[in-house]
């Protein structure tokens, strides 16, 4: 799928009335505080997949062809979600997510610089949608589940089989944590 494949579904969503993205990935831990079941609230991020979702959209618009990504990630929403990770008591780490294509992982190499250049945790996907929600003046929310720490921190081979059981085994908590905040966006919708 080209990028623009990937993010027309938002569009969609936007004709339909949605406000606000909220969504969630499977990332490896560049920071070493980072480890398979945590959660951390994407602050900022980092986009390494060498281009832009918006290539050829924006040329559109008569004016505003430029989008500022300075507050991609919507501070109301990161501080809603801290009070509700505090009151459920799930530990919530914050941090920058850099995106890369894929569909392999990065080399111990790759991760040093990353972390030089500022990452976090690292992923294969996600950049694309939160620059089209802005585009799209969405407000946007974005979670990263640790799964794995990156290629430099990991022992032995790096295998998907390993992110896929550390999913399973981050479920019902990020589960427990997106519903405490659906209800608290809802309470605040509905007053």
């Amino acid at each position: 799928l080209t990028p623009q494949e990937v993010v027309f579904p938002y569009f969609v969503l936007k004709e339909l009335g949605a406000k606000l993205l909220v969504t969630t990935n499977a990332v490896g831990g560049i920071r070493k505080d980072l480890d398979a079941g945590d959660i951390m609230v994407v602050e900022d991020q980092i986009n390494m997949m060498g281009t832009s979702p918006l290539i050829g959209l924006t040329v559109q618009r008569s004016e505003n062809q430029f989008l500022s990504m300075q507050k991609a990630f919507d501070p109301e929403l990161i501080a809603l979600t801290s009070l509700v990770a505090k009151k459920q008591k799930i530990k919530l780490k914050k941090g920058v997510f850099l995106g890369t294509t894929g569909p392999n992982y990065e080399t111990p190499a790759e991760i040093k610089a990353f972390r030089n250049l500022g990452a976090d945790s690292i992923g294969m996907s996600t950049i694309f949608e939160v620059i089209t929600a802005r585009f799209l003046n969405l407000r946007v929310l974005a979670l990263n589940i640790i799964t794995n720490p990156s290629a430099d921190r990991h022992t032995g081979e790096m295998k998907h089989a390993e992110v896929l059981s550390a999913m399973q085994k981050a479920e019902a908590k990020v589960l427990k944590l997106l519903e405490g905040i659906f209800n608290q966006l809802c309470q605040k919708i509905l007053k």
